[in-house]
């Protein structure tokens, strides 16, 4: 964590502890933690140098389980709802072939 803020690999780590923060969360923010879930199935889809079958529908499913927040979508959210799905069509490559941190 740097600022206050998740980055890199703190994030990836909360991401992939989401079963044991869905064990502790307060029922009133199991749709953040649904929301978490669906965003590492999105990277876990797409953002690694292989491009999953049906990645689509895996960014569409975090799409809506981020907009039942009720929260701003970020320009960075607005990127992976709209730009990455196209860029990985476009391409039918995964982002890890053009990021120097894919996983």
């Amino acid at each position: 964590m740097h600022g206050g803020m998740f980055n890199g690999n703190s994030s990836r780590k909360l991401l992939k502890s989401v079963d044991k923060l869905k064990s502790v969360c307060p029922f009133e923010y199991t749709n953040y933690v649904s929301a978490f879930y669906d965003f590492n199935k999105v990277i876990e889809s797409c953002f690694g140098m292989h491009l999953n079958d049906g990645f689509e529908v895996t960014i569409s499913k975090f799409r809506e389980s981020y907009l039942r927040l009720n929260i701003p979508v970020t320009p960075k959210i607005h990127s992976v709802f709209f730009h990455v799905e196209q860029f990985c069509i476009r391409r039918s490559l995964g982002l890890g072939y053009f990021c120097e941190q894919a996983s």
